[in-house]
């Protein structure tokens, strides 16, 4: 029989996953964007924007400096997502050598060990004989669902499914594994 439960992300905070509001200004030299510093302005600003959380890692493609024209970069934060981010310049100064732009999140991608972290001490407190839980790569937007690889103590295999309940990394999980 089907076990539904709910299980509130916690990390994944909405700013997390969608920040919207890091703003720089960075030089332009040579008409191009400077993508090093672009990328430090990001990098930066992040921790405020996401309740603290980091980016680990993040490399951004480079763009004309010239109002209108957006950029993409690709970055991982500390709890493991993979982020699309995509910046857009709103500003030049021609005069200081100066492009300001914006960047809002578009993409989170969890490469699974985020759910399946928290999936395993859920479901052996229910006193279910799990022994290990394996999600693959979700995309958090809310009604993302997931099947997961549960390992029973025992050796044979189940599957929980994980709904996302928000874009904040809150899921529910729905098992019929057994139960000791």
């Amino acid at each position: 029989m089907p076990n539904p439960r709910s299980f509130p992300g916690l990390v994944l905070v909405a700013c997390v996953v969608f920040f919207a509001g890091c703003e720089a200004s960075v030089s332009t030299g040579d008409n191009d964007l400077n993508t090093d510093e672009a990328e430090r302005n990001i990098q930066a600003q992040y921790p405020a924007q996401a309740g603290g959380l980091k980016l680990t890692e993040i490399d951004c493609d480079t763009t004309e400096a010239e109002v209108g024209n957006t950029f993409m970069c690709t970055a991982t934060n500390s709890v493991g997502l993979n982020l699309d981010i995509e910046g857009t310049i709103d500003r030049v100064d021609p005069d200081t050598d100066r492009a300001h732009f914006t960047t809002r999140t578009v993409k989170a991608v969890s490469d699974g060990t985020y759910f399946s972290d928290r999936l395993l001490p859920a479901i052996q407190k229910e006193g279910r004989s799990v022994e290990s839980i394996t999600c693959p790569e979700v995309l958090i937007k809310t009604g993302t669902k997931a099947e997961c690889d549960m390992t029973m103590e025992s050796g044979s295999k189940q599957t929980v499914t994980i709904t996302l309940t928000n874009g904040d990394g809150d899921f529910d999980y729905d098992t019929s594994g057994p139960t000791p």
